[in-house]
């Protein structure tokens, strides 16, 4: 709209372009354009100021159409948490992706947060827009002390998400080998392929996570299950720019 304006105004402006254009209708047109424009810029600038500014550092996936419990678990403010279950808040209650306070809490890494979810029995295993899981997003976030909680109160290791991910092949992105070995301890398919056919093994390979790749095969995970498209760990490493990957399949 603005460049409609404008252009406009150019046309009223010049006067090689409109004979006549000198007169005093077409200058208290050409006036009432640009008192017009100016009156748009004013408007913008306005609403660019009411619009509140994002908070440093602020997790805008789960913030979105946030509930009074996500908002509490973003933070980790346990006695908002408290205060929203007193007043019958619903303690399951998802955000506009489908995040719970749990899942919200998970990937803070808010451990106190999560043991309060638990202890009002959250529910563990409801997954979000994207079919992930609370323990999922405490592995994404590293936690293991809220993956521990979570796996204590009976979550489901072997979930898989809409990509066909598991929490053991988020573990494998990351090389994070603490939660490798605590989601196999706790009877994580350690062969589970997702959607592409590539295994939690396959990951570690394909983003070069060493150890994580070495703890997988020495716990028995099997290097020749090919994709769909005919491809395993072992052509993996075939092709990594990783020497330590392609030694590890070499022995």
């Amino acid at each position: 709209m603005r460049s409609f304006i404008f252009r406009r105004s150019r046309t009223v402006a010049n006067p090689s372009r409109r004979p006549g254009c000198h007169n005093i209708a077409d200058i208290l047109c050409f006036a009432g354009l640009v008192l017009f424009a100016l009156g748009i810029l004013m408007f913008d600038a306005k609403a660019q100021e009411r619009t509140p500014p994002k908070e440093p550092g602020s997790n805008e996936i789960f913030s979105y159409d946030a509930t009074p419990l996500t908002s509490a678990a973003r933070s980790g403010d346990v006695d908002g948490l408290r205060k929203v279950l007193e007043q019958g808040g619903d303690i399951n209650e998802v955000n506009g992706k489908g995040h719970t306070a749990l899942m919200v809490a998970a990937i803070g890494g808010h451990t106190a947060f999560v043991e309060e979810l638990v202890a009002h029995n959250a529910a563990v295993d409801k997954v979000d827009s994207e079919g992930e899981t609370a323990l999922m997003r405490a592995v994404e976030s590293g936690s293991l002390a809220i993956a521990q909680i979570l796996i204590k109160n009976n979550a489901d290791v072997n979930i898989k998400n809409d990509a066909g991910g598991t929490a053991l092949s988020r573990a494998a992105v990351s090389g994070n080998t603490d939660m490798i070995e605590l989601l196999l301890e706790n009877q994580a398919d350690i062969n589970a392929t997702d959607m592409d056919g590539i295994t939690a093994l396959g990951v570690a390979v394909i983003h070069q996570r060493v150890e994580a790749a070495k703890l997988l095969l020495d716990r028995g995970a099997d290097p020749e299950i090919r994709s769909p498209g005919g491809f395993s760990a072992v052509d993996f490493a075939g092709s990594s720019s990783s020497s330590a990957i392609r030694e590890l399949f070499n022995k």
